[in-house]
């Protein structure tokens, strides 16, 4: 029952460790950081994602694979409720962690405009407002969507904690 606990410290702990990487860094390239990540990532994540894929074929389960194939290879599972937990439950973490990565030069942007403080106070006020925009629109009568409440704006705080506690 406390799993969003683990959830959040990863993602604290991916910000800060990618943060702290910047700075060691002599000279950040956008370019160099994406190529970077893409072959940290990717090729495991693809490995495990066919032999998931396999397992849920060879199980029987058929219907709509190759479309779930293509939305986890993009990453972008964790936008859709029916996407949320196919082929592998854990696989929606990564797709938002990506999504961090991608958004991660825009932190750096706002942090040179405003200053560590301020970006995290931002990236506060972004998370808050979404919370509040899934807290209004979700069916408190229904079970709760993951793909509303584990998205990625969401949960972009944690991470951005991290890269200030990094910086400090």
């Amino acid at each position: 029952t406390y799993g969003w606990v683990g959830v959040s410290l990863f993602f604290v702990l991916s910000g800060f460790v990618i943060h702290y990487s910047f700075f060691r860094s002599v000279q950040f390239s956008t370019t160099a950081f994406y190529w970077r990540r893409f072959w940290r990532i990717y090729p495991p994540y693809l490995a495990a994602l066919v032999f998931f894929t396999a397992a849920e074929w060879s199980a029987g389960n058929h219907g709509h694979l190759t479309r779930q194939f293509l939305i986890h290879a993009l990453a972008l599972q964790n936008f859709s409720e029916k996407s949320f937990y196919e082929i592998n439950p854990s696989f929606w973490s990564l797709a938002i962690e990506i999504q961090f990565y991608l958004l991660y030069p825009l932190l750096l942007i706002a942090r040179q405009r405003l200053g560590a403080k301020k970006t995290l106070l931002a990236v506060f006020l972004v998370s808050t407002f979404t919370r509040v925009i899934c807290y209004c629109i979700t069916d408190w009568h229904k079970p709760q969507a993951q793909s509303l409440w584990e998205n990625t704006l969401n949960l972009w705080f944690d991470w951005a904690l991290g890269m200030y506690l990094a910086e400090k």
